[in-house]
């Protein structure tokens, strides 16, 4: 049911351009730390981890256990670690297999926690 929802919403979504693609393929070819200094902007390693980003999310979103969270273009799957524990379901999707691997293995102890691939046009997940 989720997963058609997911493809549902995502074919709403405009397909990258190739400069995009190409981009964010180059970035997921890299280790965590490395994609993470090449996206973010002041990129901290020693709170990449932390709470600190999460107290400010949850703030402006009060999560609950009966939420199911779909995050588009979720990358390496970040945000997964600061709202997983405290929904029903969360699945990310983004439409480059190297961040959705990387998301898997970067979030692989939440059992709630689901990622795909889609590009938005596809059907496949």
């Amino acid at each position: 049911m989720i997963v058609k929802k997911v493809k549902s919403m995502i074919k709403k979504i405009i397909k990258p351009t190739d400069r995009t693609e190409k981009y964010w393929k180059k970035a997921a070819s890299k280790d965590v730390e490395s994609v993470m200094e090449s996206i973010c902007d002041q990129f901290d390693k020693k709170i990449f981890d932390t709470k600190k980003e999460a107290l400010i999310f949850s703030q402006n979103i009060k999560l609950d256990k009966s939420m199911k969270i779909l995050n588009l273009a979720c990358g390496m799957g970040r945000i997964c670690k600061w709202v997983a524990p405290y929904v029903d379901k969360y699945v990310g999707a983004d439409f480059i297999p190297e961040m959705i691997k990387k998301a898997k293995e970067y979030n692989n102890e939440f059992k709630n926690a689901k990622f795909i691939v889609n590009d938005g046009e596809s059907k496949d997940s």
